[in-house]
């Protein structure tokens, strides 16, 4: 993930996933006034001890935490109430190799859910920030863990690992967390985001598109295949963002899953490992080349308006309270735009 593109020959059909192209763009409604093009404005920065892959933004009982994803070193938690200052609240040595975290509340407990490598899906009570404490360890036959999504209003969990398995387990209950079904991909799972019952599975090589209306027998709408890593992906009404690799930002129109289609994409200055979709803004981690920034009001004409070089290699991005929050593998990095 450290191999700069500055030069790439801009061939669509090799970098965007073999689905069918579309054409005209309506959605019928007035564009929203012009976004003026400015500089992203630099809020501020926490250098970490290990190598800061992921983020993760929550407001927890009226404060607002950062939790880091370190590698080896576990988990960072930042307090950033004061953007202009985050500070250091704990860290937490988890054994295994921390890819990816997420925390939900669930009856009243502040549960943390951590893809922790070749240490598992391990689940910490973090409902005392200063006291965590190990609820439990999945190592599903010692699959190395990726990847982790917490679907809150339904109270089910995806993980995912290197052999392309996703584990789907029940998290209604605190005190009986469990393992439901698994959905068999085909490559290494980078990110899975679920939005209303349909999961998007971004893996090397491609993603699947993935009906779990009924989390226990997953069905499959679709597979698409690109020719790059495909690393994240980003939701915004019927469209999704992929970002995947040198091949830019993939943009599909996802309003039969059964049969998106490619409309367009962003031709990143840099790999795109990362993006995140905040109202008409589109932002994306591109390791050496920081954070970009486009308008995509209309998604089959995306805007360049903005760049920030971040002093490290940006490898997630983030939306929240305004702020875009970066994983910048030497730090996290609070911008702001507009």
């Amino acid at each position: 993930m450290k191999n700069s593109k500055y030069y790439r020959i801009v061939v669509i059909c090799l970098s965007a996933m073999i689905f069918i192209s579309g054409c005209y763009y309506d959605n019928g409604m007035e564009p929203p006034p012009y976004v003026q093009e400015q500089q992203m404005t630099f809020i501020s920065s926490s250098g970490t001890p290990g190598n800061c892959v992921n983020s993760f933004v929550k407001n927890l009982n009226g404060t607002d935490y950062a939790f880091l994803s370190l590698g080896n070193l576990g988990m960072r938690v930042l307090n950033i109430s004061n953007p202009s200052s985050p500070q250091v609240t704990a860290d937490y040595s988890i054994s295994g190799f921390t890819e990816e975290l997420v925390v939900t509340n669930i009856q009243g407990k502040q549960i943390a859910f951590i893809s922790a490598g070749q240490g598992g899906l391990v689940i910490l009570d973090i409902s005392n920030l200063s006291a965590p404490l190990i609820d439990s360890v999945f190592n599903f036959s010692g699959d190395y863990m990726t990847a982790v999504f917490a679907d809150e209003d339904n109270k089910i969990l995806y993980a995912g690992g290197s052999r392309g398995n996703v584990y789907i387990l029940d998290i209604s209950d605190p005190n009986n967390f469990r393992k439901i079904s698994t959905y068999q991909a085909f490559g290494n799972i980078n990110r899975i985001q679920v939005q209303r019952n349909i999961a998007y599975i971004v893996q090397d090589g491609g993603m699947d598109i993935v009906n779990v209306v009924n989390p226990g027998y997953p069905v499959r709408y679709s597979r698409g295949e690109s020719g790059d890593y495909a690393y994240d992906v980003s939701i915004s009404g019927n469209y999704i963002f992929v970002a995947n690799n040198a091949g830019g930002v993939t943009i599909f129109d996802v309003s039969n899953p059964s049969n998106p289609f490619n409309i367009g994409y962003i031709d990143t200055y840099d790999i795109a490992l990362s993006c995140s979709v905040s109202g008409n803004l589109i932002y994306i981690a591109e390791d050496e080349g920081g954070v970009e920034v486009y308008d995509i009001y209309d998604p089959y004409n995306p805007v360049y308006l903005s760049n920030y070089v971040t002093s490290g290699y940006a490898q997630t991005v983030g939306c929240f309270r305004g702020y875009v929050h970066v994983a910048d593998y030497s730090g996290f990095v609070i911008l702001s735009y507009p």
